[in-house]
């Protein structure tokens, strides 16, 4: 095959040694080719730009994690709260509702009656002891008069000899049970008919003993009048004996002189002997009535004491059953008095649960809540246990108020005051923060469901820098019961700290599996 040889072409042109390199120009390196414009393309500034600014904020960023500190908060959930704390009012006792004197929101003052609950059987359990009471003072003043009266006249002419010791008695006694009333110091609380009732039973008291008394002086009369005969017997007798004595005596010269009949001496012999014989007879019966007076004197004294020492167990009795009496009085009393439920501070009545008169209440339920008005507002919050380590009093604490956004509306500033030293259960420390009757109204309600943990928090006390909050350019005051969330400065990190701390864990918690 025959190539076809091209002529030689002519040699380039020399270029000058000091000639620059020719400058292209952007528009110019539009027509180089494709691999050259690219090469001579120079990089455009702006990635440069980009990437160092980058490296340098990386590098600022890993110095500020280094130097920096971030603050560490302990989160808990709480609840606007006055200083004194809600007050929740609940009845003692169960009853029926009478009237109702406030509604939600109403303003009340201290003492102001609230609720009142139907005192009609209080009242008829008051009355009832009040008149055991007063029938048991009545019986002590009335006793106290009689052992008073029968001591006077124990103590007095009952135990005398004077010959009229009786008619003394007697009188006394009858002047004591004429009208007793007047003289019997009473009660001053004691109704007039039972002054008059209790008179009434002195009066025949003092008039069975009375004639006790008088049957016990017709007898001594009786053996007086019997004593009076036989001296008068007795005196006669000794002079008849006497004047027989004699005439046995001339009789007995008169037989011995032969002179005298032996049956007139015998005859007047006999005449003595009986003689002697009735007076015999005479001061037997005397020392008997004798003795019939001593005992019928001993019986008057007895009949009184007797009377005194009845009187004075009755009494003792009847002091005991008033003391008993006074008890279940105070009793009755603080029961109707229970019947009213008064507030217990000035502040805003609120959850009243009751609503109809006549609706019947249960003891220890929950019936409203007043709120106190006066004193600083705090928050109660309920700390986990993972944060309550680090919680001490005197640290700062921003709050944020649920019905306030704080992202419109800031947040609250406050302190710590008081950390409980004790945890409670979580549900029932919620239930408290919500209600301070929850756990009397729920006591038989189950903390935690069944094999459901339990979990425990810690109350904690925080009060506020600020009572009110700016809303819109108006100040609004804050009130009980607004719930919360509460942050707690516990502590500050550096940043490297945080980024680190999720490495450290898990190279902590490396290389232990099973």
């Amino acid at each position: 095959m025959n190539e076809r040889t091209l002529p030689p072409l002519p040699p380039a042109s020399p270029q000058p040694a000091n000639l620059p390199a020719p400058v292209i120009s952007g528009r110019d390196r539009e027509f180089l080719p494709a691999a050259i414009e690219i090469l001579e393309t120079p990089p455009p500034p702006l990635p440069v730009v980009t990437m160092l600014t980058i490296c340098v904020f990386f590098a600022a960023a890993l110095a500020w994690s280094f130097y920096g500190r971030l603050d560490v908060h302990a989160v808990a959930p709480g609840k606007i709260d006055t200083a004194g704390r809600a007050k929740v009012i609940q009845p003692l006792d169960p009853g029926k509702v009478a009237a109702i004197y406030v509604d939600n929101g109403q303003r009340v003052r201290a003492g102001d009656l609230l609720l009142e609950l139907d005192p009609a059987e209080p009242a008829a359990e008051e009355n009832a002891q009040r008149d055991g009471l007063n029938a048991n003072l009545a019986e002590i003043a009335r006793r106290r008069f009689a052992i008073a009266t029968a001591r006077a006249v124990l103590d007095g002419p009952a135990r005398s000899n004077e010959a009229n010791a009786g008619e003394v008695i007697v009188a006394q006694l009858a002047q004591a049970a004429s009208d007793p009333e007047p003289r019997i110091v009473w009660t001053a609380a004691l109704p007039e008919a039972m002054r008059l009732r209790e008179a009434s039973v002195l009066t025949a008291d003092l008039d069975q003993l009375l004639g006790s008394l008088q049957s016990l002086d017709k007898q001594i009369l009786q053996k007086d009048a019997t004593r009076q005969r036989l001296d008068m017997s007795i005196a006669y007798q000794n002079k008849v004996i006497e004047t027989l004595t004699q005439l046995v005596s001339t009789r007995q010269e008169a037989v011995n002189r032969e002179v005298g009949s032996k049956v007139n001496l015998y005859d007047s012999t006999q005449q003595l002997e009986r003689s002697q014989s009735s007076l015999a007879s005479d001061q037997g019966e005397l020392i008997e009535t004798d003795a019939a007076l001593k005992e019928l004197a001993s019986q008057k004294i007895m009949t009184l004491s007797q009377f005194v020492a009845d009187n004075e167990n009755k009494l003792a009795d009847a002091e005991r059953r008033a003391d008993e009496a006074k008890q279940a009085l105070a009793k009755a009393d603080a029961r109707l008095a229970r019947t009213k439920l008064y507030s217990p501070t000035d502040g805003v009545a609120q959850q009243i649960a009751v609503t109809t008169v006549g609706q019947v209440v249960t003891t220890g339920q929950q019936l409203l809540v007043v709120a106190p008005t006066q004193g600083a507002l705090q928050v109660e919050a309920l700390v986990a246990n993972l944060d309550i380590g680090f919680v001490k009093p005197g640290q700062s604490v921003a709050v944020k108020v649920d019905a306030f956004p704080f992202t419109r509306f800031g947040v609250l500033h406050g302190k710590v005051t008081r950390v409980a030293s004790e945890a409670v259960e979580e549900q029932e420390a919620k239930r408290g923060l919500a209600n301070a009757a929850a756990s009397a109204n729920t006591a038989a309600a189950p903390v935690s469901q069944a094999g459901q943990p339990q979990s425990f928090v810690f109350p904690v006390t925080i009060a506020l820098d600020e009572q009110v909050m700016n809303i819109s350019g108006e100040m609004i005051p804050l009130t009980s019961g607004m719930t919360v969330s509460v942050e707690i400065k516990t502590d500050s990190r550096r940043v490297i700290d945080y980024l680190l701390s999720p490495l450290a864990k898990v190279t902590s918690e490396a290389f232990k599996e099973r």
